[in-house]
């Protein structure tokens, strides 16, 4: 209840300076709490691959409506997003899922704008309008994007791309300690996208020593025995990258996943964390 009157109170002080679009401090107040219905017609897919969301059980979502009308792509702002998810992935410890629900004529249309920006999370084509008429939602598209709780209760109403200050408040509510980021020497997300059931695919992170000593790197601990890793130097000299192998081993269960692999360093008190994230389909 703190986190969620904390939300409240600083969103009202952000959507003062959109009186001109409408009442922002009654729409803010309308929604906080209030539970977001999600069509159970929406069909969601990652490209051009369908998947089933409905397992999945994350710490909180975010959710992005867009009504397709004049230029897509610029309201989609996909690549502002694809920045903002790996960040909000970085968060340790905490599973925020992201959705995209685009309200268009032309599933094939959205799905070219996907693959363009290389979009890998998951999106709806909504095109009988189902999702806004379900949810009653205001008419401005800035109170278009809401971050829900597990429960689909929001939290928070208002776009990270288009405000930074959303960003941060999105953040600080998610990460509820403006330090657990110190627990960290380094944090690097990245998604794999679609990984198909007992498959194995592998990425490549880089540790680059910018310090005037040597590292050496003391152990590499996985978050789970479904990922495994390799470096290819024990010893990073000054001024010089060793290359870490991180291979994710899928299972038979699909759904989303988020894992990562701590990289420990005898001269260093904090931990380098690689993520990797994705859906099993």
């Amino acid at each position: 209840m703190k986190r969620f009157n904390i939300a409240l109170s600083l969103l009202i002080l952000l959507t003062s300076c959109l009186r001109s679009q409408g009442d922002g401090e009654a729409i803010v107040a309308e929604w906080a709490g209030k539970e977001i219905v999600m069509p159970t017609d929406l069909k969601f897919q990652i490209l051009d691959t369908e998947i089933n969301i409905d397992s999945q059980t994350p710490d909180f979502k975010i959710i992005n409506f867009i009504d397709s009308s004049g230029c897509t792509a610029c309201k989609m702002k996909l690549h502002r997003w694809n920045d903002i998810i790996d960040e909000f992935k970085s968060i340790p410890d905490v599973d925020v899922q992201f959705l995209t629900i685009v309200n268009a004529d032309s599933i094939d249309q959205i799905t070219s704008i996907l693959k363009q920006y290389n979009y890998s999370y998951p999106v709806a084509v909504d095109l009988d309008n189902t999702f806004a008429d379900s949810n009653n939602l205001p008419d401005q598209p800035a109170y278009h994007t809401f971050l829900l709780d597990a429960d689909n209760k929001v939290i928070a109403i208002g776009n990270p791309v288009l405000n930074p200050k959303i960003k941060k408040l999105y953040k600080q509510i998610i990460m509820n300690d403006e330090n657990l980021m110190t627990r960290f020497g380094k944090l690097e997300s990245r998604t794999l996208g679609v990984v198909s059931q007992n498959d194995e695919i592998s990425t490549k992170f880089y540790i680059y020593n910018s310090d005037s000593i040597p590292y050496h790197i003391q152990d590499m601990i996985p978050s789970c025995d479904c990922i495994s890793a390799t470096v290819n130097r024990r010893i990073i000299q000054p001024e010089t990258e060793a290359m870490v192998n991180i291979t994710f081993h899928s299972d038979t269960i699909p759904g989303s996943f988020n894992q990562y692999v701590d990289v420990f360093f005898e001269e260093r008190e904090f931990p380098s964390r690689f993520i990797i994230y994705g859906f099993t389909n």
